[in-house]
């Protein structure tokens, strides 16, 4: 295609873009707004209920409630009056710690939506979370909305696939404290519009790619079937309806919102979230990387539900993992066949999908993404002459840790141990002077990559007062690692935890295809037909499964070396490394019977029968996740981040002193001197309090904010004023004597962090741009 014509295919594409982006902005005007019916019309089933002033308010006795008691997580209700609660219309709740028969206090008149998208507002004050239903066509919507005791509005998004004469929203009552609705309004917004512009950009993109580069993927037309075909095969269980309640799903997504939060109020990048714990701030951002999480929480900035924005992650990782794995392996090996067996071996790992799907170990799971990339430069460090390109091989080294740091810091600190492992069994090649500058650039391009997320997260490590350790209280870590036989176990279901009996397990098995390999390689070896890079790879795969199982002496080491062996908290978290190193000795045994086959049309035959093996072991492996992943009940249907619980934090990142399952309540922010401290306004980690101090020494008050690191507060003339640790290590604002007017309270990153992100920018710009040159 000629310059001009692609010139105006790209300015036709984008009237195409406007005439869509036109014709939803109309379609939303025609709709208007949706009439709820007034507060005093509602619906109020349960005795004990008025109306008051416009406002639905609760007036149900203390006295006449259920008793109510918490047993392991579950809810039971009893008491005398417990006949009369059940006899009012009710809905089965599903809250993020509990599933109960909650009593409807009030219910909206049911009105008619078009198809689309629409946002629910509720204006409430609380002093106990409640839940909200949403329901559709006479079905309660799979899960409530929390209405939270701390805040005082909630909005929900929500998107209707056709149209519905019967839509009504009910408010539950959970047995106890005080509640009134304030207000209700229903309205349409340009969410589906949006995800319609970003799914035909992403078409056009992807056709004018093709277009483009038509000639070079024609040539590569063996690489590129291959790719698709595995890519396919690994991102079908995305297609199941829902998403499996994952161990840490509703942290991760909690993670994307949160960054989609920040990105509107252009904080960028993320390092300081506002949503977690209902604005009491948490620093997940800096602890944590979360570069490729951009891609969802953009998504969701879109209008993309939470699932949908999660799925679409899942596959577009899936896809990406299987082209850079086919493409680094495929230069290590030198051989079409190779690269797909071990390709599909990786991606179709039986573990990978614990980690995506039963885990939702999103940061674990993307780590899968940077060990192909680690394993190409080890071994264009090691194997081949590449005496000339030392630079070359210390930077894609260096790419390949910083994505490591990007997605996983204790896959960082494993993979640094085998790293060093590698470089102790080949010395002799390690004291190279080629092979030493290349570690030598690795590790200062490492530094310079990734300087936007290591010198922030460094500095809070030293400076933030944080949690000791994730793991603080548990050392005997050995009886969690993988039984031996389960690496053989390559079907086991891959749902379940972390248990001492087998049938409760997840599936710990690098799967099918690697495990096929393991024992190729074993028998290659007892007969003397192993080469002497397949000896390599069998110790380090070897060496690695033992570290992952529960014969390594992991309880020795942490008893009476040092705890900080305990950090991995799980031995099976060595089976990413693991699953690259069988996927590169799968590789190399395919090799092998390939150069063993002298004759062109056995060498063919040859070829064509282990294709059709591996692609049937990589179609059964597929049906069978496929299959668990469909069969498996307890599944998450999120429209909106609304329904996720927003406490699902984790320990380690909180200041010291504060667990994660701290009840954290407004009433915690105290004051002295102070006759007001109102919130005026919230934009992310900017609040703004309207304050009215006393004539007097030691004038303060406490914003509900935990004081990390680099929060400030400023006056109305810009003033910055002393800010301490206060109950909780909440944030105490000192006020000067008499102070009257309004305080600003944001989360200010120092310079240093800024310089880090100029020094990564740069670094990456120089790897791109003299890429060729190296």
């Amino acid at each position: 295609m000629t310059r001009r014509r692609f010139i105006v295919l790209c300015i036709a594409e984008c009237v195409c873009l406007v005439l869509i982006a036109a014709f939803g902005v109309l379609h939303r005007r025609s709709l208007g707004q949706i009439a709820l019916s007034p507060l005093t019309e509602w619906e109020a089933p349960l005795g004990g209920l008025s109306i008051s002033d416009g406002e639905l308010i609760s007036t149900y006795e203390q006295s006449s409630h259920p008793d109510r008691s918490d047993t392991d997580g579950m809810i039971e209700v009893t008491g005398s009056t417990i006949g009369k609660i059940k006899t009012v219309p009710a809905a089965i709740v599903e809250t993020p710690d509990m599933i109960l028969e909650a009593p409807i206090i009030a219910r909206s008149d049911a009105v008619t939506l078009p198809r689309g998208d629409y946002t629910l507002t509720l204006n409430y004050t609380a002093s106990v979370d409640q839940y909200a239903v949403l329901n559709i066509d006479g079905v309660d919507m799979k899960s409530a909305v929390p209405l939270s005791k701390n805040l005082s509005t909630t909005v929900y998004h929500f998107n209707i696939s056709e149209k519905s004469s019967d839509v009504s929203v009910a408010v539950t009552y959970g047995f106890y404290g005080d509640f009134s609705l304030v207000g209700a309004s229903l309205s349409p917004n340009l969410d589906g519009t949006k995800r319609w512009l970003t799914i035909f950009s992403a078409l056009l993109v992807l056709a004018d790619i093709i277009i483009v580069f038509r000639k070079k993927l024609a040539r590569e037309k063996r690489a590129v079937l291959s790719v698709a075909v595995i890519a396919v095969l690994s991102v079908l269980p995305v297609f199941v309806s829902g998403v499996p309640l994952g161990h840490d799903l509703k942290f991760h997504l909690m993670r994307i919102d949160g960054l989609a939060t920040e990105l509107l109020y252009m904080q960028f990048p993320v390092r300081m979230q506002s949503l977690w714990m209902d604005g009491f701030s948490y620093p997940v951002s800096v602890l944590y990387g979360d570069i490729f999480l951009y891609l969802p929480a953009i998504l969701r900035i879109f209008g993309f539900s939470v699932f949908g924005a999660y799925q679409i992650y899942i596959a577009v990782m899936d896809i990406l993992l299987t082209a850079i794995t086919y493409i680094c392996i495929r230069k290590i090996l030198k051989s079409d066949l190779a690269a797909f067996a071990a390709a599909a071996g990786y991606v179709l790992s039986a573990y990978r999908f614990v980690d995506v799907y039963a885990r939702a170990a999103v940061g674990e799971a993307a780590s899968y993404l940077s060990l192909p990339i680690i394993a190409l430069a080890l071994f264009r460090m090691y194997e081949e002459k590449n005496d000339s390109k030392p630079l070359k091989n210390g930077v894609i080294l260096a790419i390949g840790m910083s994505f490591l740091l990007f997605s996983h810091n204790l896959s960082v600190l494993m993979t640094s141990v085998f790293l060093l492992i590698v470089a102790l069994v080949m010395i002799k090649q390690t004291l190279k002077k080629e092979v030493l500058l290349s570690w030598i650039v690795a590790v200062i391009a490492t530094v310079a990559l990734s300087a936007v997320y290591l010198f922030p997260m460094a500095d809070y490590l030293l400076h933030a007062d944080l949690n000791s350790s994730v793991n603080a209280d548990e050392t005997l870590i050995q009886w969690g690692g993988a039984f031996i036989y389960q690496y053989f176990l390559v079907f086991h279901d891959y749902f379940g935890f972390n248990s001492k009996i087998l049938s409760e397990r997840m599936n710990l098995s690098p799967g099918l295809i690697l495990m096929i390999g393991f024992v190729a390689a074993l028998v290659h070896i007892t007969l003397r037909h192993a080469s002497k890079r397949t000896k390599y790879l069998f110790g380090f795969s070897a060496l690695l499964l033992w570290l992952a199982s529960d014969i390594f002496p992991w309880d020795f080491l942490s008893t009476h070396i040092s705890t900080r062996f305990a950090m991995i908290q799980f031995p099976w978290r060595f089976l990413p490394l693991a699953s690259m190193s069988l996927s590169l000795l799968l590789g190399s045994i395919v090799t092998t019977v390939e150069e063993h086959a002298s004759a062109r049309k056995i060498k063919a035959l040859m070829a064509r029968g282990m294709t059709a093996f591996f692609l049937a072991c990589a179609v059964l492996s597929s049906a069978v996740y496929t299959y668990q992943t469909a069969r498996y009940d307890y599944r998450a249907y999120y429209r909106d981040i609304a329904e996720v619980d927003h406490y699902c934090v984790t320990s380690f990142f909180l200041r010291d002193g504060i667990a994660d399952d701290e009840p954290l309540t407004l009433s915690m922010a105290g004051h002295n001197g102070v006759k007001k401290a109102e919130p005026v306004a919230r934009a992310g980690t900017t609040a703004i309090y309207e304050v009215s101090a006393d004539r007097g020494d030691d004038i303060w008050f406490e914003a509900p904010v935990f004081n990390y690191p680099y929060y400030e507060a400023y006056d109305e003339a810009g003033e910055r004023l002393v800010i301490t640790d206060g109950d909780k290590k909440l944030i105490r604002v000192y006020l000067p004597e008499g102070y009257d007017g309004r305080v600003t309270i944001g989360f200010y990153p120092p310079t240093g962090w800024r310089a880090a992100e100029i020094i990564s920018l740069f670094a990456w710009l120089a790897v791109i741009l003299i890429w060729r040159r190296l």
